[in-house]
């Protein structure tokens, strides 16, 4: 799932579970419990109820619609366990689980909105103040919330106290003051509440004539007190109880501001501003900061008289109808300057000098460093500007500009000051007069973005630019927005589409929308058509906008074109972010198909930034040429001349201006790459010495370590080297210089093997030889590849994983090429599929891991495109309708003529092969390359088109030779395939999984399993289309619960697929992995269990013991598989899976085992393995109970590691001699008193000691006591008197993934 899609997965359209809900809160909140609804297992309602609502926290207006009925039951239910009538106690857990709720409604809809429906009789404001200290912060927050509400009451409190509450302290106002005011210094959202909850019960009028005062002159002390106690050294590290009382006291004064009456305030204001005077400067924590912001804005307009400036811009008339005529257009004007002109008085009235000082401050916290503190300086500075005269409000808007100009130019000053005019402007403060001066800020912020340590920086200011320009939209007339709007415009659009972040996107896509409904289509061309493309969904997939959605809106007009190219080629194409720059030049590309003109401009200024010092330009520019040239090839004649002069002489300016150099120089080398694979495949007017010039630059990038730049000078190869080299006809002999440029040279550095990365680039190159060179020097390609292939080459000394790939992809790319030729003879597809089976044993592992996975995965999908090659010797591809195209033969699907002498054809290849593979990179050019079935565009000259058709080619003698012995191959690849859809790697399955599913589909095509020798193959079809059919979900082979079942049940019912199973289950059923280990051995039981008394039983029972015989001999002393074989064995004798066999055949098949354990144990220095075989040949013991000479051999096996040189081990081998003894095993074996005696002595010698004579001394009295022949073992070498040198910590990691048995 994309960045952008999972944005939807979440959107509801109204509140779908409402009944479930309140009947979740009735059954939670009654006293029977009962419920309509079953309760899943393993949740409770709460966890339900709070999941639930959870789900729509951003889209609380759902909900809000539907509380009084959520809210029914809790309230009643409340008011019952609250009420002090009673005798009974409160039940405090029935309490805190209604909290719980209230807290989620509360969490989803606000603390607002949630309070208005909470029980509000007057009778239980004193039972709920006096419950107010409950350790429970649920249960606070629901009473504090409760109190909120309850403080609302239009009656005096003091009419309401009860005649007990006699004294002051004891009212009931003091108590609920006491009670409320301890909540600000906790740690919780009850903190905010606490604050919302006091200053709604201080501006009742009878609370402010006697506690407000009182209450402001404590606040103001305390915020003094708390400020003293973290001053100093203090306040490096003060993060305590301090800290969150002061924020408590802040967020009550802001409330307290908000809400009061300001004549009664206003005496305060200049203490508070004193009192937080310090603060202002030393605070360093961002909420804190966000208080005082907010604390400075609200004393501001406490100041100010409580009214709305007479000066601002007031639009006047606000219809989102079209402006179609010029009388509204007259009507906004008039009323806006009717309410301009009214009362216009000059707002003369004295500014007190605080305001000058509060508004300083807010200019500071403007650019603080974050987000929240500038938002509220934003805010704060549209309010106070709202209340003063209006050359105050002007020198407001110049400080805010100021801040564009400012000598730090960063994210954090342009942010707030684009919200800070975002705000300006959206209340009228922003006079028509001043957008000149304002807009060309907001188009520099539009694109404002940087790097930083490989972040994007700017997000955030191109988000609020589109912020200030919605704000433009809606509050001015297309009469004051008419020099402003066409530009504004644009500026949209392009960050509508082409900006990299998706906020930033669907913020300009919505100022964009406001800005056509506002100031009217007519003011917009096609400003309609265009919010119909680009809505809120499919801008959000960044690749949709640029490719799809832009080339669209280009074809409107050739305005939007022009400003489109303009844009991406002087600013994205050289875009710090390489993904930018990719989709960049592939929108370019797309926007100026079919403009010959424009594309020979864009070339020639794309030619010249090439080469500039900066890397992201050099490399955009690189790759915008390529990606230009492609949608070029139609025409590629019509280039201008100087277009070509710049292709010809681009090989020397390479090396002349050393475009290699230097920082970045690996993708300057894949761009360049793709620039010569784009002239290849224009066939453009290159010269022949530029061409060789290209081939040797090809050459150069082949050698490069870097992967990425291999495969495109691969790429580039292999379009090249046919476009120019491969189509003078098969029948010529390419010339001694042109070998030595290619295949030789290939050839050469393959066998030299003076560094790594020479092999692999040099084994790349073989495969993209064009026919005419590969089939000169067959023989030889086909050797160095096949050697090369091996798991057993070594170069420099060790073997290298991607030359053995590389070399795999490459035969099997010219096997795809080649097939059609008689040339390429049975004996070399055979030779080539046998590269595949032995590479697909390949479990080389070095520093890195499993590195022979690579080569395994390479082979497995080898064999499917090897055999598909084969089978189109004899299919409908090599028809007259095919065609040789650099990525092997195409099928012709359409042909016209589009021009004098050139001919357009389209070419699809087989599934899944080399060119099916590499076309899908031009997926983006709109139909050459759809996801399903690939397909190339192809613009040649007549006669080179007559040359390259098979028909002229190949005879049909040879291409209906078919190959003789594809049966047998089809069977080994059927193996193979099943062998590692059975193993333990995720991805290796997924892999064979897709190839056998191929395979099976493409020989059942071909009529390939309609012989009888095939019958096995028919039928494992059969079986895989079923289980297809049969199974709900899609199928990921990578998922064990998929694979298993599958492999699992062929295991059973195919004798011809055993073995290669069994080879790969072998791993899954013994991984340490315990999801793969768990799925595999528990199918492969249940599957032998469900057979168990059919016909098949004892042939799968006798199969199953002679593979693991086969396992042990084949792979003697492999760890890799004889770790994991252990397991096996262990399992099998555990769950008795060989029960069908009788005692005869089980007796030998254990004895057999046991020669094979005794292999492995000579010389095994691993721990883990040795506890291993211990247990294995423990469990044999009961399967030679009757071959006495047997038993007793490994029975002295397990009492002679008493005396392994590992305490571990002896302890081990101790504990498990215990258990059988204790078990009866050895009741053949001694008397009854000697294996008591031998039990006690397991147990009371110190195995694990460093003392050799007791341990030796008890190991030979143990073999006494049971009847074993003990033979004292000779005095060897003290080795751990030597000091091992030391190992390098990789070689170490290397020892521990073989003993994990990756």
């Amino acid at each position: 799932m994309s960045e952008d899609e999972s944005a939807f997965d979440n959107e509801k359209s109204f509140f779908t579970e409402k009944d479930e809900v309140i009947d979740l809160i009735q059954k939670l909140v009654a006293k029977d419990g009962q419920t309509k609804k079953e309760i899943p297992e393993g949740k409770t309602c709460l966890e339900l109820i709070v999941g639930i609502l959870d789900k729509y926290q951003e889209q609380s207006h759902l909900i809000s619609p539907h509380l009084p009925s959520l809210m029914e039951h809790i309230n009643n239910r409340l008011v019952e366990l609250l009420d002090d009538k009673g005798d009974s106690p409160i039940d405090i857990s029935k309490l805190h689980t209604i909290a719980r709720v209230v807290y989620a409604i509360s969490k989803v809809v606000g603390y607002k909105t949630a309070s208005k429906h909470l029980p509000h009789e007057v009778m239980l404001l004193e039972p709920d103040s006096s419950s107010t200290r409950i350790e429970s912060w649920e249960i606070t927050y629901m009473l504090l919330l409760w109190l909120n509400t309850l403080s609302l009451i239009p009656f005096d409190l003091t009419s309401l106290e009860s005649r007990s509450s006699t004294s002051s302290n004891s009212s009931l106002s003091n108590q609920f003051l006491t009670g409320v005011r301890s909540h600000l210094q906790d740690t919780g959202p009850t903190r905010e509440l606490a604050a919302y909850c006091i200053a709604t019960f201080l501006v009742r009028t009878d609370m402010a004539k006697q506690l407000l005062s009182d209450f402001l002159t404590w606040a103001i002390a305390q915020i003094k007190l708390e400020q003293s106690g973290s001053s100093g050294e203090a306040s490096e590290s003060f993060v305590g109880a301090n800290y969150v009382y002061r924020l408590g006291v802040l967020n009550t004064v802001i409330q307290v501001l908000k809400r009061g009456d300001r004549d009664k305030i206003i005496s305060f204001v200049p203490q508070i501003l004193e009192s937080i005077e310090e603060l202002l400067s030393s605070s360093k924590r961002s909420l804190e900061r966000k208080m005082l912001c907010k604390v400075c804005q609200r004393a501001g307009l406490i100041l100010l008289p409580p009214r709305e400036a007479s000066w601002r811009y007031s639009r006047g008339l606000r219809t989102l109808l079209p402006q179609s005529s010029g009388t509204a257009t007259a009507v906004v004007v008039e009323a806006a300057t009717a309410h301009n002109n009214e009362n216009n008085e000059d707002d003369a009235f004295a500014i007190p000098d605080e305001v000058e000082d509060i508004v300083g401050n807010l200019l500071k916290f403007l650019v603080d460093e974050d987000t929240i503190v500038r938002w509220s300086a934003a805010k704060g500075l549209g309010r106070v500007c709202m209340r003063v005269s209006k050359l105050f409000g002007a020198d407001i808007v110049n400080a805010v500009l100021e801040l564009f100009d400012a000598e730090e130019q960063t994210d954090v000053v342009w942010h707030g000051a684009c919200l800070a005019l975002a705000e300006l402007s959206r209340r009228g403060l922003i006079l028509p007069e001043m957008l000149p001066n304002v807009v060309p800020f907001i188009w520099q912020a539009l694109v404002f973005d940087s790097s930083k340590q490989q972040q994007s920086i700017g997000a955030n200011v191109r988000d609020s630019a589109c912020y200030v320009c919605w704000a433009f939209a809606r509050a001015y007339p297309p009469s004051s927005m008419q020099g402003f709007i066409a530009n504004l415009s644009r500026s949209l659009l392009i960050t509508t589409l082409f900006d990299r972040e998706i906020n930033c996107r669907r913020a300009a896509a919505a100022a964009f929308q406001e800005l056509v409904g506002r100031q009217g289509n007519q003011n917009v061309p096609y400003g309609i058509e265009i919010i119909g493309l680009a809505d809120y969904v499919s801008i959000g997939i960044r690749k949709h906008a640029y490719l799809h959605i832009a080339p669209k809106i280009a074809s409107f007009e050739r305005r939007f074109r022009d400003e489109f190219v303009d844009f991406l080629l002087k600013s994205n194409l050289s875009h710090w972010d390489i993904e930018i720059r990719e989709l960049t030049a592939k929108a370019l590309a797309i926007i100026l198909a079919g403009d010959n003109a424009m594309i020979s401009t864009v070339l020639l200024e794309l030619m010249t930034n090439a080469f500039s010092s900066d890397v992201a330009t050099k490399h955009g520019a690189l790759i915008g040429i390529a990606q230009v040239l492609l949608v070029s090839r139609q025409h590629a004649e019509s280039l201008s001349a100087d277009v070509v002069q710049e292709i010809n002489a681009l090989p020397t300016n390479i090396e002349k201006k050393r475009l290699f150099r230097g920082r970045g120089s690996e993708i300057v080398r894949e761009a360049v790459c793709r620039v010569v694979e784009s002239i290849g495949m224009v066939n453009a007017a290159v010269s022949l010495k530029s061409q060789v010039s290209y081939v040797e630059v090809l050459n150069e990038n082949l050698r490069q370590p870097h992967a990425s730049v291999q495969e495109a000078a691969h790429s580039a190869l292999r379009v090249f080297l046919f476009n120019y080299f491969g189509v003078q006809g098969i029948d010529s002999v390419p010339s001694e210089r042109l070998q030595a440029l290619t295949t030789k040279k290939y050839i050469d550095g393959i066998k030299a093997e003076e560094n790594v990365a020479v092999t692999r680039g040099f084994a790349l190159a073989l495969g993209a030889l064009p026919p005419r060179l590969a089939l000169v020097s067959l023989d030889e390609i086909i050797e160095v590849l096949d050697v090369y292939s091996s798991p057993e080459k070594r170069i420099i000394g060790e073997y290298d994983a991607e030359t053995c790939r590389n070399a795999l992809l490459s035969a099997v790319e010219l096997c795809e090429k080649l097939s059609v030729f008689a040339a390429f003879t049975a004996a070399r597809f055979g030779r080539v599929l046998h590269m595949m089976f032995r590479s697909g044993q390949d479990y080389n592992i070095d520093k890195r891991g499993d590195i022979g996975s690579w080569s395994r995965t390479a082979a497995i999908e080898g064999c499917f495109r090897v055999m598909q090659a084969a089978l189109s010797r004899s299919s409908s591809w090599a028809t007259s309708k095919s065609m040789l195209s650099p990525y092997g033969v195409g099928e012709i699907s359409t042909e016209d003529d589009v021009s004098d002498g050139f001919r357009a054809m389209r070419l699809k290849f087989p599934s899944h092969s080399s060119g099916w593979l590499a076309l899908r990179q031009f997926a983006w050019l709109g139909g050459d390359s759809a996801s399903a079935e690939p397909s190339l565009s192809v613009y040649v000259k007549q006669d080179l088109a007559d040359k390259n058709k098979l028909a002229g080619l190949v005879t049909a003698e040879s291409l209906n030779s078919a190959y003789e012995d594809l049966s047998s191959l089809l069977t080994r690849c059927i193996n193979l395939c099943l062998q590692h859809l059975s193993e333990k790697l995720d991805t290796i399955r997924n892999v064979a999984g897709g190839v056998l599913g191929r395979l099976l589909d493409l020989t059942a095509a071909h009529r390939l399993l309609d012989g009888e020798e095939l019958s096995a193959e028919q039928s494992l079809w059969r079986m895989h289309e079923e289980y297809l059919s049969n199974t709900r979900e899609p199928i990921n082979w990578g998922r064990p619960e998929h694979a298993f079942p599958f492999v699992v049940e062929a295991f059973v019912r195919f004798k011809k697929y055993r073995g290669s199973i069994f080879a790969g289950l072998i791993t899954s059923v013994g991984s340490i992995t315990e999801s793969i280990k768990k799925a595999a051995c528990n199918e492969l039981l249940r599957s032998l269990t469900v057979v168990r008394g059919s016909p098949t039983d004892e042939d799968i029972a006798s199969d199953l013991m002679h593979l693991i015989c086969v396992q042990f001999e084949t792979m003697k002393k492999k760890d890799r598989i004889i770790l994991p074989l252990l397991k096996v064995v262990d399992i099998c004798v555990k769950n008795n899976v060989f029960w069908a066999a009788n005692q005869s055949q089980t007796t030998a098949w254990a004895s057999a085992i046991a020669d094979f354990l005794t292999v492995e144990s000579k010389g095994c220095s691993q721990v883990p393995k040795l506890c291993s075989l211990m247990d294995v040949t423990s469990l044999l013991l009961d399967c030679v109970q009757q071959d006495t000479i047997r038993f007793s051999k490994l029975t002295g096996a397990i009492f002679s590691m008493l005396g392994h040189k590992y305490p571990r081990v002896r302890k081990y081998a101790a504990e498990l001699l215990y258990l059988n003894v204790l078990s009866g095993k050895f009741e053949t074996l001694g008397t009854s008193s000697s294996r008591d005696e031998l039990g006690d002595l397991l147990t009371e010698v110190s195995w694990e000691s460093d003392n050799v004579e007791s341990i030796s001394e008890g190991k030979r009295k143990a073999f006494s006591l049971i009847g074993l022949d003990y033979t004292a073992p000779t005095k060897a070498t003290n080795k751990s008197a030597t000091k091992k040198a030391a190992v390098d910590e990789l070689d170490s990691y290397e020892t521990l993934v073989k003993e994990a048995g990756y």
